[in-house]
């Protein structure tokens, strides 16, 4: 099964999903800072798994447990009591009791125990189940939820399954920069590369590309080039090879993979904009020598003098895409010999 998974670093929410047996499915998880804070990410690893396995089960028509009514006999409402809350009681809420507690308040005349506590020893008031919440990590389902899940996969969510019928369907995916800047006319000199290495399961693909209008890209208007399939997985490849883009036009880039022994095929659209060279500002100042590994790929190393003391402000600029990087922010330098290292 392919779900979009998300995890966001705030939001007023522990967990969010969407598309309760609907066909658009995907789950937003709010665990990210306390993943990425040392003294929390223990206890992440097991809250986070439990509040995704919760949100799928959303995503997989199921509802929660204590306090609606999610079409299964077999998962029994929470515990009915009166709620004190600051001096304010509500009668007849449904308990969620993430653990034995038996000192939460109920109001001053309730007859009916507390909502949370367990006594004799019993478990009645207190559930493990997965779409309730609680601390009792692995969280269960019941037959009647196991129920809904393959009703729903077998309906709405048939889309999302990739391993039912014996294979896995293509999936399409690039990267490209969102404006191109090409140098030399006609033909620019480099490369435009599409980074198709994220799609996957593919045995043939075919790259479409036209001139459009940004208002309306769902239309060519002209130039219009399609590479015809072909063989085995995408990869890298080098648009400027097969196409000739002009500065100050936009142009609809459009991929198709497809796996010949599981249908159907899948596309990835995108709209970017070609302009024209940005002339790059080379340093001419005595007072400050440069030089780099030259070319490099993943690593850059920048050597440079100082001869005398000043503000030095350091940026990479990638000619094709128009790309700027800041190796050094603005610094007060002394004179003498430093190194930059990037990437």
């Amino acid at each position: 099964m392919t779900l979009p998974v998300y995890y966001t670093p705030n939001g007023g929410w522990s967990g969010i999903a969407n598309a309760i047996g609907g066909g658009s499915k995907y789950v937003f998880n709010n665990d990210y800072l306390a993943y990425i804070k040392p003294g929390c990410r223990n206890w992440s690893l097991t809250y986070s798994g439990s509040l995704l396995n919760h949100e799928i089960g959303h995503t997989l028509s199921l509802s929660h447990t204590w306090n609606e009514e999610d079409g299964c006999a077999d998962t029994p409402l929470g515990y009915l009591y009166d709620k004190w809350n600051n001096g304010v009681c509500t009668l007849n809420q449904r308990a969620n009791c993430w653990a034995k507690d038996p000192s939460i308040p109920t109001c001053p005349t309730s007859m009916g125990g507390k909502p949370c506590d367990t006594p004799n020893g019993l478990w009645f008031k207190i559930s493990n189940n997965m779409m309730d919440y609680n601390q009792y990590a692995p969280h269960a389902v019941t037959e009647c939820q196991i129920a809904r899940i393959n009703a729903d996969l077998g309906s709405t969510g048939n889309m999302f399954v990739h391993s039912c019928n014996g294979c896995m369907p293509s999936a399409a995916f690039f990267q490209l920069p969102d404006v191109y800047h090409i140098c030399s006319s006609p033909l620019p000199s480099g490369a435009l590369f599409l980074n198709g290495t994220a799609s996957f399961n593919e045995n043939r693909w075919l790259i479409d590309i036209c001139e459009v209008d940004p208002a309306n890209p769902g239309v060519c208007i002209g130039n219009n080039i399609n590479t015809g399939w072909n063989i085995g997985e995408i990869g890298k490849v080098n648009l400027l090879n097969f196409y000739t883009f002009q500065v100050n036009k936009h142009y609809r880039v459009k991929l198709i993979v497809d796996n010949s022994e599981c249908p159907p095929s899948s596309e990835f659209v995108k709209v970017i904009e070609v302009k024209g060279c940005i002339e790059p500002e080379y340093p001419d100042d005595p007072s400050i020598e440069f030089a780099a590994t030259n070319p490099f790929g993943d690593h850059l190393t920048v050597f440079y003098t100082v001869n005398a003391p000043g503000s030095l402000q350091v940026r990479l600029l990638n000619v094709s895409t128009g790309a700027i990087s800041t190796l050094l922010p603005a610094t007060e330098m002394e004179p003498g010999e430093y190194q930059l290292s990037h990437g």
